[in-house]
């Protein structure tokens, strides 16, 4: 009676979506000798620049416009692209108010984490950003609104009427070699590295406090681990 027969062929594994119980989810593809990784698909590096917009509006989901905006704005300078004025315009607006609507999202948890009993009504006037945002992106999250060059749309009549990376530095470091994928593209994100103060932040504190001092960094787990 012979045995089984054994293979020593590598497997390719999809692993996840997985949630780390915060925000976001994070999906992987392995290539396993047995149970050993032996390999990560880079996703990034495997698409051109323009298919990979969408995907950085899952960065940092509650601020898509800085992903948006860094991402663009590599390429452009790689290849001295010039942006019209009124892109340029339309983009800062843009910015401020994703950055209004992510300091609003955190503040409203973060008074709930300390024992405030009324913070979400904080949210109201998030949601009339989110307005404007759907008004002209037509999307409330997400948006996918900046183009390299430009922006996808001009704004509707009647917007500007309307109108009254938040975290810290988002950057990307980009090489091109005349080829439609990148070289290399590395991201800086402002959520991992305001995340490494957190054991001084911590030390000598009490137990209780660690979620509150964690609360106050204001970090998204989407653009920690990308």
């Amino acid at each position: 009676m012979t045995g089984p027969a054994t293979r020593n062929d590598l497997m390719i594994v999809n692993m996840g979506p997985q949630h780390p119980s915060m925000h976001g989810v994070l999906r992987l593809i392995v290539t396993l000798d047995g149970e050993d990784v032996i390999d990560c698909e880079p996703i990034l590096e495997n698409r051109t620049i323009v298919q990979y917009l969408p995907y950085v509006t899952r960065w940092d989901y509650l601020a898509t416009m800085f992903t948006e905006a860094i991402t663009v704005n590599a390429p452009e300078q790689l290849g001295n692209i010039q942006v019209p004025q009124r892109a340029s315009y339309i983009r800062v607006i843009m910015l401020e108010l994703s950055r209004i609507a992510s300091h609003l999202l955190w503040l409203g948890p973060f008074m709930a984490d300390i024992g405030a009993q009324t913070p979400f009504s904080i949210f109201l006037e998030r949601e009339l950003i989110y307005d404007l945002f759907e008004a002209a992106t037509g999307m409330r999250m997400m948006h996918n609104y900046f183009r390299i060059g430009g922006v996808a749309a001009d704004l509707p009549y009647g917007w500007i009427d309307k109108l009254e990376a938040p975290k810290g530095e988002l950057g990307i470091f980009l090489i091109g070699d005349q080829n439609v994928f990148p070289w290399r593209w590395k991201i800086r994100p402002p959520g991992f590295i305001n995340l490494q103060i957190l054991p001084q932040l911590v030390k000598r504190m009490k137990l209780a406090d660690i979620m509150t001092i964690l609360g106050s960094i204001d970090i998204i787990m989407g653009e920690v681990d990308r």
